[in-house]
């Protein structure tokens, strides 16, 4: 059994470490991600400072407020594209709209390029918006043109 002075020591120690305020700022490191078969994926995040660990649920195909997932993506315009670049020859690419356009190799070169420049989000944006119709493919053939 502790003594009455061992008590009266350890009440103080603890509270003179509360009088410390908590951090304002944690910082952690991913250290795993766990995938399950409902596309379910869980982020494990650790602080070794605090001995923390922390497991954080997520969706990838979440982007703001649209769910968008590679099976929905028109993977079409993008492999004729690649298509059209690598055999040098012009290639009738089909919209969303039923409409089709030839395309020549360097407009794909070119559009291909602003592809491979994007992040993820925007690539698939940008995938979106030339696979609906002529009108939008020939909006972003324009501004690579601008680019140039």
């Amino acid at each position: 059994m502790k003594s009455f002075a061992e008590i009266r020591n350890y009440t103080k120690m603890v509270t003179e470490e509360s009088k410390q305020d908590p951090p304002s700022m944690i910082t952690m490191r991913r250290t795993a991600i766990r995938i399950f078969p409902n596309d379910l994926k869980i982020a494990l995040y650790r602080n070794d400072k605090l001995n923390l660990d922390i497991s954080i649920p997520y969706k990838s195909d979440k982007f703001g407020d649209k769910e968008l997932t590679y099976a929905k993506l028109k993977e079409s315009i993008i492999r004729s594209l690649k298509k059209a670049v690598s055999s040098s020859k012009p290639v009738d690419v089909l919209f969303d709209d039923g409409t089709k356009t030839p395309v020549q190799p360097a407009i794909a070169k070119s559009l291909l390029d602003l592809h491979s420049k994007l992040n993820t989000t925007n690539g698939i944006k940008l995938n979106q918006k030339i696979s609906t119709s002529s009108k939008d493919f020939k909006d972003a053939v324009d501004f690579t043109r601008k680019e140039l």
